[in-house]
């Protein structure tokens, strides 16, 4: 089997989810991905084998076109043209692996694989995390043999594909997110039963509003001598975050962070995660239980993170604050009230749990291997064909 993302941790982790679970299976597994980015340092921590091809995302932050950095408009060509010449290695690829499978997981990295895999006559899996369906999957589609979506709200923006050919999978999480307790995470982070541990991170490039933010009311929320925060910032934002929350390098209760390569030991122990609201996000803190925050990215495609975050706020596990709300007052008493008030924060908990947990990953593993087992079932009636 190929496994493909799209460059970030929300298309890595259900990646490495299925390949985890396909290995068991005893699959050979080889994962597709661009060179010296995060997720080649992911994928090879999780050993699985990695082949890269060197790929270009187009630039769709519009707000950065406007400003100094005008030279992302050349993305519009040079995007393009990288994955026409992607074309040829990901071809001697799926030669020399000869996979019965490719399994795309949406983003510009997986195109150039998907579109080897369907010129080879390999069948193809696309999966989609998001409530919004990307470009890329999009434009895939229709050359997929199957198309797995997390949301069922989605299956009426795949476009010229046969209903029987759309299948809801939900979104894989990791095994490896559960095998921790909240007691084993919680006595590693050093702890108390008493303790208030709140999470923040935005995604794996960090969230520079939301950093700003809660460095902002980082001295407020600590003067309560039980309140611990673990900030991911993003190692474009690290320093600045670190200043701006002007707080002594040796204040052991505000951990500032780039990356939390460990998020299975980490996530478990939380009391609140404050978060963006990306598909995978949004698995993993449901998986858990954990009461949230979520800001959703607001340039985020057809506003997907919005829709992401509806399951978990419509069950009141969540509460939703745009990004525009957060310098306000809002912010800062939606965080400090949730800090505050423990009881809420259980009946938070205790209707996440009552959400009915699907199993994606057994979901979508079944989908790829059915998809094997039909592919090879072709080659042996060509086979037979050629007797």
């Amino acid at each position: 089997m190929i496994l493909s993302g799209g460059g970030t941790a929300g298309h890595v982790y259900p990646a490495l989810a299925l390949a985890d679970r396909l290995v068991s299976t005893s699959c050979e597994v080889l994962y597709v991905g661009t060179p010296d980015s995060l997720e080649e340092r992911l994928v090879r921590a999780d050993n699985v084998p990695f082949a890269s091809i060197e790929v270009q995302p187009l630039e769709q932050d519009y707000r950065i076109w406007r400003g100094p950095d005008r030279a992302r408009y050349a993305t519009l060509v040079t995007a393009p043209l990288s994955w026409i010449r992607a074309r040829r290695p990901a071809t001697r690829i799926i030669e020399r692996f000869n996979p019965d499978v490719v399994v795309g997981f949406g983003g510009y990295v997986c195109a150039p694989i998907v579109w080897a895999a369907h010129r080879a006559h390999v069948p193809v899996v696309l999966h989609e995390q998001n409530s919004v369906m990307g470009k890329a999957n999009r434009q895939l589609a229709r050359d997929a043999t199957v198309v797995a979506l997390t949301f069922e709200d989605t299956v009426s923006q795949v476009e010229g594909v046969t209903d029987a050919r759309i299948v809801v999978t939900g979104n894989p999480v990791r095994p490896a997110l559960r095998a921790t307790s909240r007691a084993q995470a919680r006595q590693a982070l050093g702890l108390a039963d008493d303790d208030v541990f709140v999470l923040v991170f935005g995604g794996s490039r960090g969230a520079r509003s939301l950093n700003e933010a809660v460095a902002h009311l980082a001295r407020t929320l600590l003067a309560d001598e039980h309140v611990h925060i673990m900030h991911a910032t993003g190692l474009r934002d690290f320093d600045d975050t670190v200043a701006r929350a002007g707080l002594p390098s040796d204040f052991t209760r505000y951990r500032p962070v780039a990356y939390i390569d460990e998020m299975d030991t980490v996530m478990p122990g939380a009391d609140l995660v404050v978060c963006r609201a990306g598909s995978t996000t949004i698995a993993e803190i449901g998986a858990l239980a954990i009461p949230a925050i979520l800001v959703p990215f607001p340039l985020a495609t057809g506003d997907h993170q919005t829709k992401n975050a509806r399951t978990l706020v419509e069950a009141g596990s969540a509460v939703l604050v745009r990004d525009d709300e957060l310098g306000s007052a809002v912010f800062a008493s939606t965080l400090e009230g949730l800090i505050a008030d423990a009881d809420r924060r259980r009946t938070m908990r205790a209707h996440a749990l009552a959400l009915s947990q699907t199993d994606a990953l057994s979901a979508l593993t079944d989908v790829v291997l059915e998809a094997g087992d039909a592919q090879n079932r072709d080659r042996v009636r060509h086979q037979d064909a050629r007797r």
